[in-house]
């Protein structure tokens, strides 16, 4: 798969600016429908319970976005729990990661395992 290095760098950039927004709606909408995120313990289960619940309403388009926000907002509790910061491989194009954001630099955690 050829890509444009500077592009996709660039793209990555676009992503990192626009998630604190991405991250203050996906809060409020979870408030509006009373499902607590920020702060809370339980994210994981929250995130998927008010996934479900904001899918129900949507065309099936709008739902292939969500997972790209809620992703987001996983990604960063994990960030900001368990250390780490947000990378874009393009080193080897065979990788699994290769041009999609990740995380990189998790403190071991007890009970925390994330692979893909």
């Amino acid at each position: 798969m050829e890509i444009e290095k500077t592009e996709a760098k660039e793209e990555f950039y676009d992503f990192l600016m626009v998630m604190d927004d991405q991250l203050e709606w996906l809060e409020s909408e979870a408030e509006k429908n009373g499902i607590v995120l920020n702060g809370s313990s339980d994210i994981p289960e929250n995130l998927e319970k008010f996934f479900d619940l904001m899918s129900i309403d949507l065309s099936e388009d709008d739902v292939s976005r969500l997972p790209v926000v809620f992703g987001r907002y996983l990604g960063e509790f994990v960030r900001t729990n368990y250390g780490g910061k947000w990378v874009l491989p393009l080193d080897d194009e065979k990788s699994i990661n290769f041009n999609v954001p990740v995380i990189t630099g998790i403190q071991r955690c007890r009970g925390l395992s994330l692979l893909r």
